[in-house]
């Protein structure tokens, strides 16, 4: 694989695939021989897409550490085609304001409690941002990159260094340790990658297969699971990009509401005519805590010629373990119960009449939970979570809004939004 390719893959890469790729490529630094201590890990406490690298320096084996410090690794991840130029692109965004803040604490905790005869001489940290750019001149790094990152950090009075990588500079620095990092994400790699190849583009998407084979191979294609076909001529959508952008850079729920209610067709289908949102329900009398409600979506079916209720919830953790069992975290619990008290009210005639003065003449609407992306398990077991707490509302996440609309999209031949 030459540079100019792999630089592309690398660059194809989406979010959570090029966090892990970044993984890889400082886990391969790890090493323990008792002198030098290097361990790369992540920092789960702030968030899932950071990693910190704790590196220590022991004059000998039997003497006290000489020094150790700590790297913060900064996956940052932004699409280009957002922006007009290179110069325009946004750097300081509210959620990597408040993953610095939780760090300049962790960072503050661990120096009140360092013990320079055991922990060793305290080195300032290095926080790396590490973009997923490639092919820039290096008059935007050090014009455009570095004096922005560097000013976040002087704003939030972060005692530490900066660096700035990216594509262009794992390659440049050290070709063979990025094209090794790189086989690992696929190797390692707990999901199905797809990677398509065409005469315009090369992406990386991940996908699920509907049904793995249990044991042997199919006899056709002499293959373990059911392939997934994709066309490598359709091009993306700018709507798709947007939704990506915002699922990737952890929107807040009243953009995506916004973004569904301009899209709504595109998303869910032709055959949605009309949609409501922030529709209050005013009944306190008959409300079981007397107050008022607010309802997300209500979004109306023309063929079924009734309305569908959507929640939106934007948790980033859908599952816990439980003695080897994945199970819904009690966040989820609590918006079915908040559904199941939309449902009570919509259901009583009080309300079916106030509504219908406004235009909603509704029957018996669907009730609809869409919430996080799909968790690390099995399908086999994300199937069973689902049918195990489907009773009367249906649970969909927004991996699943995505992978219906770039369906549609590419049925319907609708490239440019």
């Amino acid at each position: 694989m030459n540079s100019d390719i792999l630089k592309i893959l690398l660059n194809s890469l989406d979010r959570e695939a090029f966090s892990r790729f970044i993984y890889e490529l400082w886990h391969q630094d790890d090493k323990n021989d008792g002198l030098t201590i290097r361990e790369t890990y992540p920092l789960i406490e702030i968030s899932e897409e950071l990693f910190e690298h704790n590196y220590i320096q022991r004059p000998s084996k039997n003497s006290a550490n000489e020094y150790q410090g700590f790297d913060l690794i900064v996956p940052y991840f932004c699409p280009f085609e957002l922006f007009n130029s290179p110069s325009d692109i946004l750097i300081y965004h509210p959620e990597l304001k408040k993953t610095l803040i939780k760090y300049k604490r962790l960072i503050d905790e661990r120096l009140s409690e360092w013990q320079f005869w055991t922990d060793g001489n305290y080195v300032i940290p290095n926080i790396k941002f590490v973009t997923n750019y490639a092919n820039l001149p290096h008059s935007f790094y050090f014009d455009i990159l570095f004096p922005r990152f560097e000013k976040i950090i002087s704003d939030l009075d972060i005692e530490a260094q900066v660096y700035v990588g990216s594509c262009d500079s794992f390659i440049e620095l050290n070709p063979e340790g990025t094209k090794q990092a790189f086989k690992n994400l696929i190797v390692n790699s707990n999901k199905d990658i797809a990677i398509t190849i065409s005469r315009e583009t090369i992406s990386i998407e991940h996908f699920e297969t509907e049904k793995y084979i249990v044991s042997g191979v199919l006899n056709n294609s002499k293959n373990p699971c059911e392939p997934v076909y994709i066309d490598t001529e359709i091009k993306k959508s700018s709507i798709i990009r947007e939704f990506e952008y915002l699922l990737n850079n952890k929107a807040k729920e009243i953009e995506l509401e916004n973004f569904i209610k301009k899209y709504y067709r595109q998303i869910f289908g032709r055959h949605y005519d009309r949609i409501e949102t922030q529709l209050w329900l005013k009944f306190p009398n008959i409300d079981i805590s007397s107050k008022n409600r607010r309802i997300d979506i209500f979004l109306r079916n023309s063929v079924e010629r009734d309305w569908e209720l959507y929640e939106l919830k934007r948790v980033k953790k859908l599952t816990r373990t439980h003695r080897d069992i994945p199970v819904f975290i009690s966040e989820i619990y609590l918006a079915i119960q908040q559904i199941e008290t939309y449902k009570k009210l919509l259901l009583q005639d009080e309300v079916k009449k106030k509504l219908s003065l406004e235009g909603i003449e509704y029957y018996y609407p669907e009730f609809k939970l869409i919430i996080g992306k799909k968790p690390h398990i099995s399908l086999e077991q994300w199937r069973w979570l689902k049918s195990s707490n489907e009773k009367n509302v249906k649970l969909l996440t927004y991996d699943d809004l995505l992978s219906e609309m770039k369906i549609r999209l590419r049925a319907r031949g609708e490239f440019e939004i």
